[in-house]
């Protein structure tokens, strides 16, 4: 082996082996529970739907405020990708039926 030729692992400063982040929370940061609801009791199963319901309000509540002209821009978008994606499956179609119709009807079956 060359000098030159090894792998080199630095890792994460901090990093401490052996010792996992917490992962009581997904990658959104929404809070997921492990345990089967089947297996709570009411009281656990009403507490854990409460937090939900509160983490739920919390993030409508705190939702980016969208401007006017912010709100106008993304429905033109998105009305004006609908619109070109008709003309583009209307022309498909009518593409389609056209050389069908040419097919049939030059006795090329």
């Amino acid at each position: 082996m060359k000098p030159d030729e090894f792998i080199k692992h630095h890792g994460v400063k901090g990093m401490k082996w052996g010792v996992r982040r917490n992962r009581s929370r997904n990658r959104a940061g929404l809070t997921t529970f492990g345990k089967d609801p089947k297996r709570l009791s009411d009281t656990e199963l009403n507490r854990r739907i409460k937090r939900l319901e509160l983490e739920k309000r919390y993030r409508e509540l705190n939702a980016p405020i969208k401007s006017i002209g912010s709100k106008y821009a993304s429905d033109l978008l998105a009305n004006s990708g609908k619109s070109a994606v008709g003309v583009a499956i209307g022309t498909g179609v009518s593409f389609i039926v056209g050389r069908a119709l040419k097919k049939k009807f030059s006795g090329g079956e």
